[in-house]
């Protein structure tokens, strides 16, 4: 989804239309081709480089795995960010039919926004959602707060025509 935003420099949905750019086709199929998938998690895969060799020349992980990576990998790593990242981690909805079960839930979820608890989670590279609130020393050497946050398309049709466009499918 990263690089299909910053293919169109857009913020805004990517449509079905802009998906017909052979350019954008083309490039998107490349980048696929040139990636090495794997069917578990993210942070699984993450995790086997912990205990291996680096035999990869770039991986695609979460922000909190890092540095595990650069502890373990040291100067053989470099990170960067994309130009646009898809916001989408560790969401949360309310979803209660009782106005005291939407009450507490959302209680929960202030809880979580609260700076206290924001502070927690940056220990463990977490990105705080609170500006006020520092990274860890770990996560400051290569953290960027400023990026481009787009939200993934609404439409689940657009995400499955973006995997299907870098699949060749068009």
């Amino acid at each position: 989804m990263s690089k299909a935003y910053a293919f169109f420099d857009v913020y805004e949905p990517i449509t079905l239309k802009q998906l017909n750019d052979k350019n954008f086709q083309t490039e998107m199929k490349s980048f696929w081709d040139n990636t090495e998938h794997s069917k578990v998690s993210t942070g699984k895969l993450t995790k086997s480089f912990l205990v291996s060799t680096l035999r990869y020349t770039t991986i695609f992980t979460y922000e909190n795995m890092v540095p595990a990576l650069l502890e373990k990998h040291g100067k053989k790593l470099t990170v960067s960010y994309p130009s646009y990242a898809v916001l989408n981690d560790h969401p949360a909805w309310i979803m209660a039919k009782e106005e005291n079960e939407k009450k507490i839930a959302q209680t929960v979820v202030n809880y979580f926004l609260g700076t206290d608890s924001q502070k927690i989670a940056a220990k463990y590279g977490f990105r705080p959602s609170s500006p006020d609130v520092a990274v860890s020393p770990k996560l400051s050497s290569f953290y960027q707060r400023d990026i481009g946050i787009v939200d993934l398309p609404t439409k689940n049709d657009i995400v499955e025509a973006i995997k299907d466009t870098a699949k060749g499918k068009w």
